[in-house]
C-alpha cells in the first residue's frame, strides 16, 4: 500500500517465538534442498533429450517416415473416434468432456434455438477458449462433434500451442441435430495440471457442439511400437511427426514409406538422392508435393527442425525421469505446503528520543519550552516513578503506569465499556467521558468490585464477561415491576434488565445462528488480499463479506462498511466511539424481508422444515428455531393461514410446482418471523 502515497507507513511484528523461527528456516532449507535437486535433475534430463535428438537424428527421421507410410488409422492424426463408440456419460477412464458453447472466454455465437432440440452449438466466426485441469500425465486424445455441410476447417491449439492446422474439416452431410459426428483430432501428450484449449477460424466454423479429452492406453499405439523397436523415445517421434504431417498432405506422407528402411543412415542417404533426383526432373517446373514433402522431412534433421528439442523439452523427457522429477516436485510442494505462518501485529519501533517543545494553542508553527517526557500531571493518585532514561522513548514506561492497579480509571473504564456492551447501557452512563463532565456511576460500588475483579483476573476480558453473564442480574428479564419503576423509574439499581435491540454484530450472527449457517471455525484471514495490497474502498466487493464466520471475523473497511452493519448502527470506524447509538428506520424492516443474509437464512430454514412431517409441526419448529420459545395456539393457526395465502398466489401465478411453492412459503414465513420486534430485540 505503501507504494500508492496514500496511507502512512506502518510497523509489523511477527509474534512467533525463537523456536518458532528456527524450525520454519530449517524447513526452508530442507525446501532449497529439494528444490535444488529438482534443478539438477531437470538439467540431466534435458541434456539427455538434446544429446539423444542430435546423435540418433536419423533414427528419428526414418521412424517419421515410417510412420507416415502407414494407413492413417493408425496414425496418430488418423485415429479411429472413441466418443463415437460409446454412450454419453460413459466414458471410459480419465475423460475431460464438456459443450462446446460453455466456453470460458470466446467471440463464437451460441445457438441453442435453431439446430437441435436441447442443444446448443457455435456459429460464425471467432475463438473459443476453455479452462480445464488434467488428472495425470499421459496422451489424451481429442475428439470433436460437430456438423458441417460445408468444410470448414478450424485451428486448434493448446496451451496457446497451435496442434491442429485443419481440424474439424470433413463434411457431416449437413447442419443439424442428425448430422453431428464425433471426429478424432489427435492425440498429445498433457502433463497434470492447468491447460487451455482454444478453437479458432477466421471465418464461419462448423456447427460445434461438444468436445472430449480421453486418455488413451499407449499399448495399442504404432507411435510406442516403433519406439520401442527401434530404442527411441517417444515423445520426440510424436512432435516430429506432428509438426511434419501438419506440412504435408496424408497421401504424400503415405508414399514415403516405400524410403524406409532398417537402416537409418540408409534412410537418409535414399532421402537425400530422392530430393537430388526430383530436382533434376523437375526442369523448371516447379517441386511437385511429393518433393516438398521430402524436403521438409529432411529439414528434420537440421538443429532446430521436428527432429531436434525446442525449448519444451520436459515433454522428451524419460518416463523414469519424469517420474523422478515430479515425485520431487510433490516433495517439495509437500513442504512448502507445510511452512507455518505466524500472525503479524502492528506495533512502533523506537525512534530517535526526544522532548517535544509545547505547542502553543496547538500550532506547530508557535513552539514554546521543551516540556519533559512523562506522564499526565491530574492523575496524581498513582505514583509516576522516577523520570524517564534520556536513552529511552517512554512508551514501556507509559503503558506500565496504565496497568498498574492502583490506577484509578483504566480497570473502571474497561469494566464499564464490557457491562454497556452486555446490558447496554453502562454503569457510567457516559462511558466515553469518566471526568467531572460525565455522569457519575450510578451504582460505584458495584463498578469498583469488576475493576477489582479484573485486575485479579490478569486483566482478563474473558473472565470478567464470564462473571457479568452468570450474574443474576443478566438473567433477569426486561418486565417492569410497578412497585419498583414508582421507587426507581430511571432503573439505577438495576432491578430489571433494560430491553435493547440486537446490535449489528449480532442481528447478522443471530441470522446465521438460528439458520444453521453459522460457521464455527475461529480466527481466519479476513481479507482475500495478500498483506500490504491496496484495498480500494470506493465499491464494496460482495466476496470480501462472503464469510459465514462470525461477524468479529469480518473485516472493517473504513471507506467500504458492510452496508448490513451500517442499517443497525454500526458507527464510523473513524472515530472511537463507545456508546453507540441505536435508532429505528425503515431499512431496518427491509433488510429484515428482503436482505441477502435475511433471504438466505429464511432458505436454509425452510430446507430444513421441508424435512418435518406435518404443517403444524414445522411452523411450531420455525417458531421455535427463530424466537427460541414453544409457539402458541394461535401463532400456529396464523402461521398455516399464511402459508395456504402464501401459496395461493404462486399456484396462480403458475411458475413453480407444488414442493417449491411449499419451500417458498416456509421461507416467507421464517423471514416474517425474522423481522419481528421479538427477534430483534432482547428481553
Amino acid at each position: 500500500m505503501e507504494n500508492f502515497n496514500v496511507v502512512a507507513v506502518w510497523h509489523e511484528h511477527e509474534l512467533a517465538t525463537e523456536s518458532e523461527v528456527a524450525s520454519r528456516e530449517a524447513l526452508r532449507g530442507e525446501i532449497a534442498a529439494v528444490r535444488q535437486q529438482i534443478a539438477e535433475r531437470r538439467q540431466q534430463a534435458n541434456d539427455g533429450a538434446n544429446r539423444e535428438a542430435v546423435d540418433r537424428r536419423n533414427d528419428y527421421a526414418l521412424a517419421i517416415a515410417e510412420l507416415g507410410g502407414r494407413p492413417a488409422s493408425e496414425t496418430t492424426d488418423g485415429r479411429r473416434s472413441i466418443a463415437a463408440e460409446i454412450e454419453r456419460d460413459r466414458w471410459p477412464g480419465d475423460v475431460i468432456e464438456r459443450q462446446a458453447e460453455d466456453y470460458d472466454r470466446g467471440s463464437l455465437v451460441i445457438d441453442r434455438e435453431h439446430w437441435g432440440k436441447s442443444i446448443g452449438v457455435l456459429l460464425q466466426s471467432g475463438f473459443a477458449e476453455y479452462d480445464l485441469t488434467v488428472p495425470r500425465d499421459g496422451r489424451y486424445q481429442l475428439e470433436l462433434r460437430y456438423a458441417a455441410a460445408e468444410s470448414r476447417p478450424i485451428r486448434i491449439l493448446i496451451d496457446g500451442r497451435p496442434v491442429v492446422g485443419t481440424g474439424a474439416a470433413e463434411t457431416t452431410g449437413g447442419w443439424g441435430e442428425a448430422e453431428q459426428r464425433w471426429s478424432a483430432e489427435g492425440l498429445f501428450e498433457l502433463t497434470a495440471g492447468q491447460h487451455v484449449l482454444r478453437l479458432e477460424r477466421e471465418g464461419d466454423v462448423p456447427h460445434l457442439d461438444r468436445w472430449a479429452l480421453i486418455r488413451i492406453d499407449r499399448s495399442d499405439d504404432p507411435m510406442t511400437t516403433v519406439a520401442a523397436e527401434r530404442s527411441l523415445r517417444r515423445a520426440i517421434i510424436a512432435a516430429g511427426f506432428e509438426r511434419w504431417s501438419s506440412t504435408a498432405p496424408v497421401e504424400t506422407r503415405r508414399s514415403l514409406g516405400r524410403l524406409a528402411t532398417d537402416d537409418a543412415d540408409s534412410f537418409v542417404a535414399a532421402l537425400n538422392d530422392a530430393i537430388a533426383a526430383s530436382d533434376e526432373n523437375a526442369e523448371g517446373t516447379g517441386p511437385s508435393d511429393e518433393v516438398r514433402a521430402l524436403k521438409s522431412l529432411a529439414v528434420m534433421l537440421q538443429p532446430g527442425g521436428a527432429a531436434h528439442p525446442g525449448d519444451d523439452l520436459a515433454a522428451w523427457w524419460t518416463d523414469e525421469e519424469r517420474e523422478t522429477i515430479h515425485g520431487l516436485e510433490a516433495r517439495a510442494g509437500e513442504l512448502e505446503g507445510s511452512v507455518p505462518t505466524y500472525p503479524f501485529a502492528m506495533g512502533v519501533r523506537e525512534g530517535k528520543p526526544e522532548d517535544l517543545p509545547i505547542h502553543i494553542r496547538g500550532n506547530y508553527l508557535t513552539l514554546g519550552e521543551s516540556a519533559p517526557r512523562g506522564w499526565p500531571q491530574v492523575m496524581t493518585s498513582v505514583e509516576a516513578g522516577s523520570s524517564i532514561d534520556a536513552e529511552r522513548s517512554g512508551r514501556a514506561e507509559l503503558a506500565e503506569w496504565l496497568v498498574d492497579g492502583r490506577h484509578p480509571l483504566t480497570a473502571r473504564v474497561i469494566a464499564n465499556r464490557l457491562w454497556r456492551w452486555h446490558f447496554g447501557v453502562g454503569l457510567v452512563r457516559t462511558p466515553d467521558n469518566f471526568g467531572l463532565l460525565g455522569s457519575p456511576p450510578t451504582d460505584p460500588d458495584l463498578l469498583d468490585h469488576l475493576a477489582i475483579e479484573l485486575v485479579r483476573g490478569d486483566w482478563s476480558l474473558k473472565r470478567l464477561q464470564r462473571r457479568i453473564v452468570t450474574s443474576r442480574v443478566y438473567a433477569g428479564a426486561a418486565m417492569v415491576d410497578a412497585h419498583n419503576a414508582a421507587v426507581d423509574p430511571e432503573n439505577l439499581m438495576w432491578w430489571h434488565v433494560p430491553r435493547r435491540r440486537l446490535s449489528a454484530e449480532e442481528m447478522r450472527d443471530s441470522l446465521l445462528m438460528v439458520s444453521g449457517g453459522l460457521d464455527w471455525r475461529m480466527f481466519g484471514q479476513p481479507l482475500r488480499n495478500p498483506n500490504r495490497e491496496y484495498v480500494s474502498g470506493t465499491a464494496q466487493d460482495p466476496a470480501t463479506y462472503a464469510s459465514q464466520q462470525r461477524t468479529v471475523y469480518l473485516p472493517v473497511l473504513r471507506s467500504a462498511v458492510y452496508d448490513v452493519l451500517q442499517a443497525f448502527d454500526f458507527p464510523d470506524p473513524a472515530v472511537a466511539n463507545g456508546d453507540r447509538a441505536t435508532s429505528t428506520i425503515a431499512p431496518q424492516a427491509l433488510f429484515a424481508l428482503n436482505g441477502k443474509p435475511a433471504v438466505e437464512a429464511s432458505d436454509r430454514l425452510a430446507s430444513r422444515a421441508s424435512a418435518i412431517d406435518g404443517e403444524a409441526a414445522r411452523i411450531e419448529w420455525l417458531v421455535r428455531q427463530v424466537l427460541g420459545r414453544a409457539a402458541r395456539p394461535d401463532e400456529t393457526i396464523r402461521g398455516a393461514e399464511f402459508l395456504v395465502t402464501y401459496r395461493r398466489q404462486l399456484s396462480d401465478e403458475g411458475t413453480v410446482d407444488e414442493a417449491e411453492r411449499e419451500r417458498r412459503g416456509l421461507a416467507a414465513l421464517a423471514r416474517v418471523l425474522m423481522a419481528t420486534n421479538e427477534f430483534a430485540f432482547v428481553d
